[in-house]
């Protein structure tokens, strides 16, 4: 089975250290962490693929896909979309109170919190 070529990558960090956490959710459930060092996503875990089957939908929901948003700040989160007719879209925001609307800090909150409390089991 080939590996789904959809997926959602969430990351944030910047500021004094220029440290980042950045995280791909594939369609089929597999998480991996991006090693910066050597510039390769390693596997972290796997959920069953309804778990993230709602942060696809809220993408085309939010018509992700349309927003121009390149807004980044000492420290910066984002989160880079490949799903269907939508290649590579990225949205970068400051990491501070209502940089973003509401509904994308949510889904980004959501897919961030599931990468991390999966990447320490």
């Amino acid at each position: 089975m080939l590996d789904s070529p959809y997926y959602i990558i969430v990351g944030e960090g910047g500021g004094f250290t220029g440290a980042y956490t950045q995280y791909k959710i594939h369609e089929d459930g597999i998480i991996d962490l991006f090693d910066f060092k050597t510039k390769t996503y390693n596997k972290i875990s796997k959920v069953d693929n309804s778990v993230v089957a709602p942060f696809f939908t809220k993408i085309e929901e939010l018509e992700l896909g349309e927003i121009e948003l390149s807004s980044p700040g000492n420290m910066s989160q984002y989160i880079e979309i490949n799903y269907k007719e939508i290649k590579d879209h990225r949205l970068t925001w400051a990491m501070q109170a209502n940089a973003v609307k509401p509904a994308i800090q949510s889904l980004f909150d959501d897919c961030y919190k599931l990468c991390r409390d999966r990447s320490t089991e």
